[in-house]
C-alpha cells in the first residue's frame, strides 16, 4: 500500500472533548491521602451539607415538639415528725420513729383511687383529661410524691406541656386529699370524741344508779361515799377512785385495794430486779462486741501492704520510670566496669553509688504507692466498721440509761410498797377472828363498784385527751394553692434537639458512604494498586470536564504524562516486538480515546509510523479529536466500499487516523474471525505500530475481538466514573484471553500522583 493521502487543513484539537456527566470536582493538588471512608464523605461534602441540613432542620423540629420543656407545678403538704398535742397523751419518740412510715402512708393515699377519683370530679373539663380513656391510671403515672430525707415537706408534682392544666390538676389532687383524709379524720375523732362524751356520760349515771350503801361524794364527779347508817364496818382513811384521792370509803373496799396495790407492786418489782439482772449481761456482751470492732479496726490500720498492692505499686508509672532510671544507671556502672583498667576506682564507685542510689528511691516510691493503694482499701475496709461500732457505742449508751432507769422505778416501787398500810392485825400479829367471822375481806358490791370507777375514769381520761387532740394543731397542714408552672428539663430539650439535628447529617453521610460501598468508584491511584491487579503503567492528570485553553499548566501536566506513558510503551512493550495496541476500558466514557489519541500522537512524534484505528463503534468520537470527517472509515473498510488508501488520514505530526465510518449493523456484525484478521493485516502492513481504540471491553463483543487480536491492550480507569468491580473483571477476562502484554491507565489524577 502507498502511503495515503494527508489532509493538511485538520489540526489537532484545542477545545475539550465531548463533555461527560457530570462528576465531583477532582481533589485538590496539596490534598493528603486520607482513607477510604474520610474520602468519600469529602467527595460528598456539598451534598452532605445540603440534604443534610435540610433533614437535620426537620429532624430538630420534630425533637424540639416531641421532646418540649415540660412546665412543672407543684402543691405543698407540711407533715410534723411528731403530733402536736395540747396534753402530750402519746410517746414523741415513737411518733418520731414513725414519721418514715407516716409519709409513705401519706404518699400512698395522695395517690389513692378514692383521692383521685375526688380530684377528677373538679378537673373533668380539661382538655387533658378528656383524652385519657383511664383518667386515674394516667393520675397515678403522672402525678409524683416527694420529700427531702429529715424534712416535713411533701410536695405533690406534676409535669405537662400546658402549664394552666398542670397547676389546675395539682391543686385538685392536693385538695382532694385534704378533704378526703385530712378532713375526714378529724371528722371521725370528733365522732368518737361524741361516743366517748356519750359513754361516759351514761356510765355516770348507771353509778349513781346503783342501789347500795355507797353514794355520790358532792363537789367530787366520780368519787363515792357510804351511805349513812351503813353498819359494815369504819371507813379507811384513802381510797383512790376515778384518779382523786377520796376519804370515806369502807374498810372492805379499802382492804381490797390496799392487796391489789400491794400484789401490783411485787409484780413490778420482780420485774425490775429481772430488769436488773439481765442489763449488766446484755451491756457486757456489746462491750465485748465492741472491744472486738475496736481490735478488727486496729489490725486493718496496722496492716502492711499485700504481694498484690506491692506487684500493682510496681506497675505504677512514677515507679515504672524511676525503675528505667535505675537500670540506666545500673547499665552505666556495668558498662564503665568493663571498660575500666581499675573496676574498684573512686570514678567507677560513683556510677554504682548512683544506681544503688536510683534503685533505693525506686524501691522507696513502690513501697509509698504500695501503702497508699493499702490506705484506700484500709479506708473502704473500717467505714463499715466504723459504723457498726458506732451502733454498738450508742446501744450500749441506751442500755446504760435503761439500766438507770430500772434502778430509779425498783427504788421507788420499794418506797411506795413500803408505804402501803398493813393488814389489820391483833397484838400478837395474827389476824383478828372478829373479821374472819365477818366473812370475806373483800365485799363484791364495793369491789364492782370500784372497778366500774376506775373504768370511768379511764374513758375520761381518754375524753379530754381527745377534746385536747381535736383542739390541738394538726399534724398535716397543706399550702394554699399550686405553684407557679415553671418550664423544666430545658436541657434535655436543647440536647434532643441538637442530636436530632446532628442525626441528620449522620443519615446522610452513612447514606453516602453506604452508597459508595455499593459502587466502589476509584477514588485514588491506591485504589487501583491492590493485590493481583493489573500493572499501572500510566498516570494523566486530566479531567473530562475541564478545557485546555483554561488551564495551559493542566495540559502541560497532562501532556507529559502521555509521554511517559509513551516511553513506557515503546521501552517495554514495542521493542519487544509490539505492533498492535488496544486501547479500551471496562465500560465506556472512560477517557480511553483520549489516552488513544494521545498515545499514537506521541508516539508519531517519537519518531514511530503510526496508525490510529477508531473501532468503536458504539460511540465513535477521535474524528472529533483531529477534526477530520467520520467517513469514509473502518465500516466502509468492513463493508467493501472504501479502501484503505481513501480511508486513512494524515494529520500534522505525524500520525496516520483511520475513523469509524458509517456505523450499521452489517459492519458490527462483519467486525469478526478472517475478515477482521485481513482487515488489520492490510492496515499494519505499513505502520510501526497499530493502536486500536476499541468499545468497552465488558459492553461489546467486537471489543474482545479485537482484544485478542492485539500485542497489548492498556485498560483506562477514570477518577470516579470506573468501579473496582470493572477493574477486577477487566482483569480476569484479559488472563483468560492470555494477552502478552497488558497495564492500567489512570486518569483523572492530582499532579502528585501523576508523579509516581
Amino acid at each position: 500500500m502507498t502511503g495515503p493521502t494527508i489532509a493538511t487543513n485538520r489540526l489537532l484539537p484545542l477545545a475539550a472533548p465531548r463533555p461527560t456527566p457530570t462528576r465531583p470536582p477532582a481533589r485538590p493538588a496539596d490534598e493528603p491521602n486520607p482513607t477510604r471512608v474520610l474520602t468519600w464523605l469529602r467527595l460528598h461534602a456539598l451534598t452532605i451539607g445540603f440534604c443534610g441540613g435540610l433533614l437535620g432542620a426537620l429532624l430538630a423540629y420534630l425533637a424540639w415538639i416531641i421532646f418540649p420543656a415540660k412546665y412543672e407545678s407543684y402543691a405543698q403538704l407540711q407533715v410534723d415528725s411528731a403530733p402536736s398535742y395540747i396534753a402530750n397523751q402519746s410517746d414523741p419518740q415513737r411518733s418520731r420513729s414513725d414519721f418514715n412510715t407516716f409519709l409513705k402512708t401519706t404518699a400512698k393515699l395522695i395517690k389513692s383511687n378514692e383521692v383521685l377519683t375526688v380530684a377528677l370530679r373538679k378537673i373533668s373539663d380539661l382538655p387533658i383529661i378528656k383524652a385519657q380513656k383511664d383518667p386515674v391510671k394516667f393520675l397515678d403515672e403522672e402525678l409524683a410524691v416527694d420529700w427531702a430525707e429529715g424534712s416535713e415537706v411533701v410536695r405533690i408534682v406534676m409535669k405537662g406541656n400546658n402549664p394552666d392544666e398542670v397547676a389546675a390538676i395539682v391543686t385538685a389532687v392536693k385538695d382532694a386529699y385534704m378533704a378526703e383524709v385530712v378532713e375526714k379524720d378529724r371528722q371521725r375523732k370528733n365522732e368518737l370524741l361524741l361516743k366517748v362524751k356519750k359513754a361516759r356520760t351514761d356510765f355516770s349515771d348507771q353509778i349513781r344508779k346503783r342501789e347500795g350503801i355507797i353514794g355520790e361524794i358532792p363537789g367530787v364527779p366520780g368519787a363515792v361515799q357510804p351511805e349513812p347508817g351503813d353498819s359494815k364496818g369504819s371507813t379507811s382513811p384513802i381510797v383512790p377512785v376515778g384518779g382523786v384521792t377520796v376519804p370515806g370509803i369502807p374498810i372492805a373496799v379499802g382492804e381490797q385495794v390496799r392487796r391489789s396495790m400491794t400484789d401490783l407492786m411485787i409484780r413490778r418489782l420482780t420485774d425490775f430486779e429481772e430488769q436488773l439482772a439481765s442489763y449488766p449481761t446484755v451491756i457486757a456482751d456489746r462491750q465485748r462486741k465492741r472491744e472486738g470492732l475496736l481490735k478488727r479496726i486496729e489490725t486493718i490500720k496496722a496492716s502492711q501492704p499485700t504481694p498484690d498492692m506491692l506487684a500493682f505499686a510496681d506497675k505504677d508509672s512514677e515507679v515504672q520510670e524511676m525503675k528505667a532510671k535505675a537500670k540506666k544507671e545500673r547499665q552505666n556502672y556495668q558498662y564503665v566496669k568493663g571498660i575500666a583498667t581499675n573496676p574498684n576506682a573512686e570514678a567507677v564507685e560513683a556510677f554504682r553509688i548512683k544506681a544503688e542510689q536510683y534503685e533505693a528511691e525506686a524501691e522507696a516510691l513502690k513501697q509509698k504507692k504500695a501503702k497508699q493503694y493499702a490506705q484506700t482499701k484500709m479506708l473502704a475496709e473500717v467505714a463499715p466498721l466504723d459504723v457498726a461500732l458506732a451502733n454498738v457505742e450508742l446501744e450500749i449508751s441506751s442500755l446504760n440509761d435503761r439500766l438507770r432507769a430500772a434502778t430509779t422505778l425498783r427504788d421507788q416501787t420499794k418506797k411506795t410498797l413500803s408505804e402501803l398500810p398493813p393488814e389489820p392485825r391483833k397484838a400478837d400479829g395474827t389476824l383478828d377472828k372478829k373479821d374472819e367471822q365477818k366473812g370475806p375481806a373483800v365485799d363484791v358490791d364495793k369491789t364492782d363498784l370500784l372497778a366500774h370507777g376506775l373504768l370511768l375514769d379511764r374513758i375520761t381520761q381518754q375524753e379530754i385527751l381527745l377534746d385536747f387532740e381535736m383542739k390541738s394543731d394538726p399534724r398535716v397542714r397543706a399550702s394554699p394553692s399550686a405553684s407557679s408552672p415553671i418550664q423544666m428539663d430545658f436541657k434535655r430539650q436543647i440536647l434532643a434537639t441538637v442530636a436530632a439535628a446532628m442525626l441528620g447529617f449522620v443519615l446522610i453521610g452513612f447514606g453516602a458512604v453506604t452508597y459508595e460501598m455499593r459502587v466502589k468508584k476509584v477514588c485514588g491511584l491506591t485504589d487501583l494498586k491492590g493485590p493481583g491487579s493489573l500493572p499501572v503503567v500510566g498516570v494523566v492528570p486530566w479531567d473530562p470536564t475541564e478545557t485546555p485553553v483554561v488551564d495551559p499548566t493542566r495540559r502541560v501536566m497532562a501532556g507529559e504524562a502521555i509521554d511517559k506513558l509513551r516511553s513506557f510503551v515503546s521501552q517495554r512493550w514495542i521493542a519487544h516486538g509490539v505492533a498492535k495496541l488496544a486501547v479500551t476500558s471496562p465500560v465506556g466514557d472512560e477517557g480511553k480515546a483520549y489516552t488513544a489519541f494521545g498515545l499514537a500522537g506521541s508516539l508519531a512524534a517519537a519518531g514511530h509510523r503510526t496508525l490510529l484505528i477508531d473501532f468503536d463503534l458504539r460511540n465513535p468520537n477521535l474524528h472529533t479529536f483531529s477534526g477530520s470527517n467520520p467517513v469514509p472509515g473502518v465500516c466502509e473498510l468492513l463493508r467493501g466500499e472504501a479502501d484503505p488508501v481513501t480511508a486513512v488520514v494524515g494529520l500534522p505530526g505525524g500520525l496516520y487516523l483511520l475513523p469509524a465510518g458509517r456505523v450499521t449493523d452489517d459492519a458490527r456484525k462483519a467486525c469478526v474471525g478472517a475478515k477482521l484478521d485481513t482487515l488489520l493485516e492490510q492496515l499494519a502492513a505499513p505502520f510501526d505500530v497499530v493502536v486500536i481504540h476499541t468499545p468497552g471491553l465488558l459492553a461489546s463483543a467486537e471489543s474482545v475481538e479485537l482484544t485478542r487480536r492485539a500485542n497489548a491492550v492498556l485498560i483506562c480507569a477514570l477518577y470516579r466514573e470506573t468501579r473496582l468491580p470493572w477493574v477486577r473483571s477487566v482483569t480476569d477476562r484479559l488472563a483468560s484471553m492470555e494477552v502478552p502484554y497488558s497495564g492500567l491507565v489512570y486518569l483523572g489524577a492530582t499532579p502528585p500522583e501523576a508523579l509516581c
